[in-house]
């Protein structure tokens, strides 16, 4: 299953926790897979981090949320993952994965039915960032997100500096990288 998602190029993890704040009787699965680049390094200044989501809309299926480091080299064409079709954004993504450093985290149905759809995305985005911090180390710049809120004071374990930008997606690389792995991860899972 992480051979057939992964790049080569990439190193792929995939973490299943199971964990549940609220009751030790109701039981979550965490999914979270990352990719890190050979021979990636920080720059000086820290990671600059883009973050979107994919299935807050929907009525079926889960919440997908991708962090992104754009790498040295940047694919060519991305844009927001609505506005591509299908077969380019299957071939951005698949750019993006083999050059970037990444991680994806996956809120299923039922946590998004105890939390609601908006917390929900708001975990995915925190828990994409953590597992994409932690795998690189270093220090991170900023966290740039599309939309017009951010997990800062929504999700205690978010302690990154972050920037909401609206329409981010479609003019800020690393958020349009993120959307477009989000986008194709969901989509993956809901052909599944």
């Amino acid at each position: 299953f992480i051979a057939a998602l992964s790049p080569v190029s990439a190193f792929a993890q995939l973490a299943s926790i199971a964990a549940d704040k609220e009751s030790a009787a109701v039981r979550r699965k965490v999914r979270i897979m990352i990719g890190v680049t050979p021979g990636f390094t920080i720059a000086g200044d820290g990671l600059v981090i883009g973050v979107d989501e994919a299935g807050r809309g929907p009525l079926a299926g889960p919440v997908v949320a991708a962090a992104v480091v754009l790498g040295r080299e940047i694919p060519a064409g991305p844009d927001d993952s609505k506005r591509l079709s299908p077969a380019r954004r299957a071939k951005l993504e698949e750019a993006i994965r083999a050059s970037c450093c990444w991680a994806v985290a996956v809120v299923e149905p039922d946590e998004i039915d105890r939390v609601n759809i908006f917390m929900a995305t708001m975990l995915a985005m925190t828990r994409a960032v953590a597992a994409l911090t932690a795998a690189l180390g270093g220090e991170t710049r900023e966290v740039l997100i599309d939309g017009n809120l951010t997990p800062h004071g929504r999700c205690p374990e978010w302690c990154w500096p972050a920037r909401a930008i609206v329409g981010g997606d479609g003019i800020e690389p690393c958020i349009s990288a993120a959307s477009i792995i989000a986008k194709e991860w969901r989509d993956r899972m809901m052909l599944e």
